[in-house]
């Protein structure tokens, strides 16, 4: 019997290996790839099996590449992309797939909540951009029920948890993962996004990258509940460069986050406490103090006329090198704990309204566990903690 092969458009296959960013040769190693080569240029059609081998590699539907041409399944939040965001002409498939699972969440939880007579949620859309600032942090102190002085009351407990469920109490979705759903091939890149926030008056929700430093999700937390204030998506990265931010909004955003996590009043008395000290001690001890990073203590110092321009990038370098030399060292002796890391990555406010709709007989159990992203014994481990 003869081999049927797929008659597909050279130009389609370019357009998604671009996409992916692999590299021909490296695919070309790959099982039953071998002669990708002769697919791009015309000159052979793969197989069936090939081609389900290609889109598997590819990370998108086979369907898609047997299509005369490439089609654009990029999201609309592509379009708000702020700060240090790479080429803006490539989207990942990593970034799509995230924002789509993010989506398809957020959409069920808020047809749910729409269902059940909830109220849409005052605060979306709240603020316009000539609100001042000091405004918005007496608003979310209250909204919040957090205090100025909130690190000295959470004890043991990191600053993103507090400040996680904080926004879950009034109704805010945050997702957070390093990797797609639960496919470890598919980590998120750091250098293309940091978080993004998705509109919604029932459900808004706010994506982090945990592959990002503690402190720095802590702020890009607050930075993006600053864009439901002001009902604006975006897709955020983050700039260490002073003065850099495009636009107002990123602005006001980064002035909220900065505030909601270092007062100014109390950041004022703690700098003289310690004018004696040397800068990086200072910002040291500082950072500990406010639990954030050194480059938010360098950031708020600046702004006050404390340091200078060059003392703030000298800074804001240092603590970058001691984020990646200690993630090297989290990464050579890191033992992932899949339920721990579980427990971190679900959101609860989620689980508890897929987890409810089930019960009630109104989604089917493989349609749960597909929005959840997880098998059967996580949904049975996630119901006893």
């Amino acid at each position: 019997m003869a081999t049927i092969r797929m008659d597909v458009n050279p130009k389609v296959l370019e357009y998604y290996i671009e996409q992916s960013e692999m590299d021909v040769e490296f695919l070309k190693e790959k099982n039953n790839l071998a002669s990708i080569e002769e697919w791009i240029d015309g000159s052979k059609q793969p197989t069936l099996n090939q081609l389900r081998g290609l889109a598997k590699k590819l990370r998108v539907p086979l369907g898609y590449l047997v299509l005369k041409e490439p089609v654009d399944d990029s999201p609309p939040l592509l379009d708000y992309r702020t700060v240090d965001s790479v080429d803006t002409s490539k989207n990942s498939r990593e970034l799509i797939d995230t924002i789509r699972n993010a989506q398809k969440q957020q959409t069920f939880v808020s047809e749910y909540r729409k269902k059940e007579g909830h109220s849409t949620l005052g605060y979306v859309d709240y603020f316009t951009l000539d609100e001042p600032t000091e405004n918005i942090v007496e608003f979310c102190c209250t909204l919040l029920d957090v205090d100025a002085d909130w690190q000295n009351q959470i004890d043991d407990l990191h600053p993103f948890k507090f400040f996680k469920e904080k926004l879950n109490q009034i109704g805010v979705l945050v997702l957070v993962n390093g990797i797609v759903g639960q496919n470890n091939h598919q980590a998120l890149d750091i250098e293309e996004f940091r978080a993004f926030a998705l509109m919604d008056d029932y459900a808004p929700a706010i994506f982090i990258n945990t592959n990002d430093t503690k402190n720095g999700q802590v702020f890009s937390l607050l930075h993006e509940f600053t864009h439901l204030l002001f009902g604006r998506e975006e897709i955020y990265n983050v700039s260490n460069i002073l003065n850099k931010e495009p636009s107002l909004l990123e602005r006001k955003c980064n002035e909220f986050a900065s505030e909601m996590l270092v007062p100014n009043e109390l950041f004022i008395d703690a700098w003289h406490q310690l004018e004696d000290d040397k800068l990086l001690e200072k910002t040291e001890d500082l950072a500990r103090q406010f639990k954030v990073s050194m480059t938010v203590v360098a950031r708020k110092a600046y702004i006050n006329h404390f340091i200078n321009e060059g003392n703030y990038n000298f800074v804001a370098a240092y603590n970058l090198d001691k984020y990646k030399e200690n993630k090297i060292k989290r990464k050579e002796s890191s033992g992932d704990d899949y339920w721990n890391n579980l427990n971190h990555k679900m959101d609860p406010v989620v689980f508890d309204t897929v987890r409810k709709s089930f019960y009630q007989g109104d989604i089917q159990f493989t349609k749960a566990l597909k929005l959840l992203n997880i098998k059967a014994k996580a949904f049975d481990y996630l119901e006893r903690n």
